[in-house]
């Protein structure tokens, strides 16, 4: 586990990297509020995208995708709303959606990673 811990802020850059390379502009990273934290927020286009950063060292419990319960969803989505609501200064939200982008790494190095968007 303590090098899935250092993996922490290079997944999040590597995570980062793999939307920027996708088109995406940032707009907030590590964002966090009373109810929680938000790993990515870019604009794709005209959506707004939440982007959650998962990373393991293995499949045996599962993917890192997989890891995003719904629990988890729903917390990301909550923090998603107030961060619309503190954020937006338009009246009308724009279209969003939640992305995950999945790690895999094996002493500490990134070996597999992709993004599921719209994964919830």
């Amino acid at each position: 586990m303590g090098d899935l811990k250092k993996l922490g802020p290079a997944g999040e850059e590597h995570a980062w990297g793999l939307l920027k390379k996708r088109g995406d502009t940032l707009v907030a990273r590590n964002f966090v509020c009373p109810i929680g934290e938000l790993d990515l927020v870019t604009w794709h286009g005209k959506t707004l995208v939440f982007t959650e950063v998962r990373a393991r060292s293995s499949i045996s419990h599962g993917s890192p995708a997989e890891t995003v319960t719904p629990s988890k969803q729903n917390k990301v989505r909550r923090a998603a709303e107030w961060f619309l609501m503190k954020h937006l200064k338009s009246k009308v939200p724009p279209d969003c959606r939640f992305d995950v982008v999945w790690i895999l790494a094996s002493k500490g190095v990134i070996t597999e990673s992709g993004i599921l968007a719209g994964a919830f």
